[in-house]
């Protein structure tokens, strides 16, 4: 269970169990979840189990490239360390249907993805929409 500053949150979202106006979600035998708020879960189920919210974050160390010029000179290429964040959610719309959401590099980050005698700058943020159908 997260706790923190004497406070229990909701395993599923994230908001205080204080702040529900209902104590919390319910149990299949009635009794209150001491892990999930009301939002989230009735009756020992979650109340919207067709949508997934997801993200994830990728770290790139400091890095450096000594490059040659047209002159001739070396110089160096450097970057310091960075973190990207990406986002999605997907909506389970029936059993053969779903629509997903993505968003990559959420805070735009400028980077670099190849650093060698020449740089290659990286994806800006950037959404996506796709639906699936399963036959």
């Amino acid at each position: 269970m997260n706790t923190g500053m004497g406070n229990t949150y909701c395993q599923s979202c994230g908001m205080p169990l204080a702040r529900d106006e209902k104590g919390g979600g319910t149990e299949a035998d009635g009794a209150r979840s001491v892990k999930f708020c009301s939002h989230c879960y009735a009756e020992g189920r979650f109340t919207m189990p067709d949508l997934t919210v997801g993200g994830g974050v990728n770290w790139q160390n400091r890095t450096f490239q000594d490059a040659t010029g047209p002159d001739g000179e070396t110089h160096r290429v450097s970057q310091g360390s960075t973190a990207l964040v990406d986002l999605f959610t997907r909506y389970q719309v029936t059993k053969q249907l779903s629509v997903q959401a993505n968003i990559n590099n959420l805070f735009d980050r400028t980077y670099y993805s190849w650093l060698s005698d020449y740089a290659v700058y990286g994806e800006p943020r950037n959404v996506s929409v796709s639906a699936n159908y399963t036959f």
